[in-house]
């Protein structure tokens, strides 16, 4: 593939520190930046279902929500290009796919230093969703959070025993990691 590096180069390459902090923010742990998608379907999925997490848990799930407090709303950015990390650019040979190749995922960085809502600045467009609007259909659970062989990555991290981490990161993991049920 065009532009990927080899493994071996990848650690010190200029795209790494880049695409650990957009593996990170995919797989629910904080970040300065943003997961965004070039395709409808994955926007209506994240814009009209419910997330539950309980505490202390890495397993969440997501079901269709009609009742919202607000109107659930989808925003069409215009970021540069510079300011988009795509993970197929940057992805190691080898590095398995998963979870962002299932979302069409890219990942904003726009949130350096003084920029803290660069993003923000970035919206061309807000679109407002009927909560009980037909959307079609969009995309299962199922299909946007792979398991297992399809998704490496998640795998190895819901597997890993953390009871040798320090406390902090046992507490960063508990409240963000997470895969779906």
């Amino acid at each position: 593939m065009e532009g990927q590096q080899e493994y071996e180069d990848f650690t010190g390459g200029f795209g790494f520190p880049l695409f650990g902090l957009a593996i990170a923010q995919h797989y629910g742990l904080p970040t300065s930046g943003l997961d965004v998608t070039d395709r409808l379907d994955v926007a209506l999925f994240f814009g009209l279902m419910r997330f539950d997490k309980p505490a202390g848990r890495y397993r969440a799930t997501y079901s269709r929500q009609t009742e919202f407090e607000s109107m659930p709303v989808l925003y069409l950015l215009f970021p540069p290009e510079q300011h988009q990390f795509e993970y197929e650019r940057y992805r190691a040979a080898g590095f398995p796919r998963g979870r962002p190749d299932a979302q069409s995922a890219r990942f904003m960085h726009m949130g350096w230093g003084h920029a803290d809502n660069a993003c923000a600045d970035r919206i061309f467009l807000a679109l407002y969703l009927d909560p009980e609007g037909d959307y079609g259909r969009i995309p299962s659970p199922g299909q946007l959070f792979p398991k297992g062989a399809d998704d490496p990555f998640g795998h190895f991290l819901e597997h890993t025993d953390t009871r040798s981490f320090p406390e902090a990161f046992k507490q960063v993991l508990d409240k963000g990691f997470y895969t779906v049920a």
